[in-house]
């Protein structure tokens, strides 16, 4: 059991590494990837706590809780990213039609 606690602290320390060090993320960002590198060690490192911090907010087990947060933030991270794509699709747009615009009064 201790050789998958510290493949999944690894594991998780890697991907908030690059995170972090990935140049469009700001200072909060990074404050956040180490803040959730911490609670998530904190809880592959003592699971049994989960439980109790699980039952604070009336949920059964720690898994739960973990799974609920968890997707809850990967449909925002989700929607924040559709979002954006479309921002830069009418922006391209916008930019493809002027350019179109120009070119034809040249002719």
């Amino acid at each position: 059991m201790i050789i998958v606690k510290i493949i999944l602290i690894v594991l998780i320390a890697l991907s908030l590494l690059l995170l972090a060090y990935s140049n469009k993320l700001k200072n909060i960002g990074k404050l956040v990837s180490i803040f959730l590198f911490i609670i998530g060690s904190f809880f592959i490192i003592f699971p049994n706590l989960s439980d109790s911090v699980a039952s604070f907010f009336g949920i059964g087990r720690g898994v739960d809780l973990i799974l609920y947060i968890s997707t809850t933030v990967l449909l925002l991270l989700v929607a924040i990213l559709y979002s954006r794509e479309r921002i830069v699709n009418n922006q391209i747009t916008i930019l493809v039609r002027n350019k179109t615009i120009q070119n034809a009064k040249k002719l």
